[in-house]
Order: C-alpha cells, then structure tokens, then sequence
C-alpha cells in the first residue's frame, strides 16, 4: 500500500512539474499568441494562497 502511495505522490510531483513548465512557455511565449484563454485558465491553478498560521505546540506558550 505504501509503494502505492509513494507513486501517486511521485507521479502528483511529475505532474505539476510539467504544468509549470508549459504554463511558464505560455505565459512568455504565448503572448499575442491566441492563447490568452488558456493561460488564463492555467493561472486560476497557479494562484498564490496566503496558508493559515500553524498552530503551536503545546506548551510552547507564556505560563
């Protein structure tokens, strides 16, 4: 199960490698292009999400 696992992770790894890659060729080559509604879509995936604090350790606080 757990070389199962270990795969998907890999292959999730490879994949957005290469989404990278082509949204990154798209979005400086593509310019002018025709494919404005393409990187558009690719750049909805990409957006930066602002990750939520995480929480502290316990008893890590002022006592």
């Amino acid at each position: 199960m757990q070389r199962t696992a270990d795969t998907e992770l890999a292959l999730g790894s490879d994949l957005m490698a290469a989404s990278l890659e082509v949204y990154g060729v798209i979005k400086v080559a593509g310019k002018d292009k025709g494919v404005d509604e393409a990187r558009r879509e690719l750049a909805s995936r990409f957006v930066r999400r602002n990750a939520s604090p995480a929480p502290e350790p316990a008893g890590s606080g002022d006592n």
